[in-house]
């Protein structure tokens, strides 16, 4: 291994902590289901939050001076083009050994108040709702 690979896989390994755990707005997403995977362009953005991942899918190199990570993630809000119970799965930004780079599936959410109620809001009535049938 080089130094060149070893700071490649450094770079990329640091784009996936920076998102771990964030919500995340795509509109492309791979969905796995039943074995089969398909890479989907979705009629409009879901909100996915980026998952732990294996190594080895975060360093997946797609030739030997390239990195083109997938990350899981999981839905945030129902959508209606996704499946639920599907594994899924996004690219971070592909990097290359000499600096190019090529942006990914994701784009960071920013929390405005009106989207921290929002989800606010689904959370209790998510709560409520298994309340309720815990004690019907």
């Amino acid at each position: 291994m080089t130094s060149q690979t070893i700071g490649l896989e450094t770079k990329i390994l640091a784009d996936f902590r920076r998102y771990l755990g964030q919500t995340v707005r795509v509109s492309r997403i791979m969905v796995e289901e039943r074995g089969y995977s398909i890479y989907r362009t979705l009629s409009r953005p879901a909100l996915v939050k980026v998952m732990p991942t294996d190594r080895a899918k975060i360093l997946h190199y797609s030739t030997a001076d390239r990195i083109t990570p997938e990350w899981n993630v999981r839905l945030v809000e129902r959508h209606e083009e996704i499946p639920p119970g599907a594994s899924l799965q996004v690219f971070g930004t592909t990097r290359q050994a000499d600096s190019e780079s090529f942006l990914g599936d994701v784009e960071l959410v920013t929390m405005t108040a009106s989207l921290m109620t929002k989800m606010a809001m689904r959370s209790a009535r998510s709560f409520v709702g298994v309340y309720r049938k815990m004690f019907a």
